[in-house]
């Protein structure tokens, strides 16, 4: 998922991952026992056109600025088919995404699981893993593309030698332990897919936000797309009602 966001924007990367709870609702009706009501799978139907619209619009214009900085009508087309490997490596996350929360929900109310227990295993899992497979890829991967994502010694030293890299790492990762918490404790007083409807709200402040920046330029398309998105979020928590 992390990878898909260095061939797409963050506002658009923020929306593309509320297709996470269409898979959340289908994974809680296969493993959970759970039953959706019509107004659910309609509001998930919605969620997945708004999640198509936003992952065309950023296929469409993939690089607004592309002109401007003098690229070849070639680079252009390059961009595109970035976008697209960008916005299918972002859904295909979200199927993971959905096993995870819908994984956590069984554990949780079958095992009486605290939600800080539980942040502090998956860190745990999370830090042993990549540990593991920081030398792993490095060794396949990092040492015939020097300077490269997985050149670990090279990734270590821009680490070390920035201190805004650093400090920017702990904040995120004091951000994550927090989400992580938060998300988890929701997980067990409500479900996983009410879980995954109340992380796309996110999207908002992340597409203004970068707005603000100057990291992108306004779409009307992935404005229509954050709307429907937005809507059937509504509307599977129960905020709007069907008008049929």
């Amino acid at each position: 998922m992390n990878v898909g966001l260095f061939f797409t924007t963050a506002s658009v990367y923020q929306m593309l991952r509320g297709a996470v709870v269409v898979f959340s609702g289908l994974f809680s009706v296969l493993f959970l026992g759970h039953r959706l009501e019509r107004f659910q799978v309609i509001s998930l139907l919605l969620v997945v056109l708004g999640v198509t619209i936003v992952g065309l619009s950023n296929v469409i214009s993939p690089a607004p600025h592309a002109f401007a900085s003098g690229e070849t009508p070639e680079s252009v087309d390059a961009n595109a088919w970035k976008a697209v490997v960008g916005v299918t490596m972002v859904l295909g996350a979200q199927i993971f995404t959905a096993t995870q929360f819908v994984v956590e929900e069984k554990i949780i109310h079958r095992y009486h699981l605290t939600p800080l227990r539980a942040v502090g295993l998956e860190g745990t899992f999370g830090a042993l893993s990549v540990m593991i497979a920081i030398p792993i890829l490095h060794l396949t991967i990092g040492r015939s593309h020097p300077g490269g994502y997985f050149d670990a010694p090279s990734g270590f030293r821009q680490i070390i030698d920035n201190p805004s890299v650093w400090q920017t790492s702990i904040y995120i990762m004091l951000s994550i332990a927090f989400f992580n918490y938060f998300g988890l404790s929701v997980t067990r007083f409500l479900s996983a897919t009410s879980r995954a409807t109340i992380d796309t709200c996110r999207t908002l402040f992340i597409w203004m936000s970068s707005l603000a920046l100057g990291w992108e330029t306004f779409s009307w398309i992935q404005v229509i797309g954050f709307v429907v998105l937005v809507y059937g979020t509504f509307v599977y928590n129960r905020v709007i009602q069907l008008p049929f």
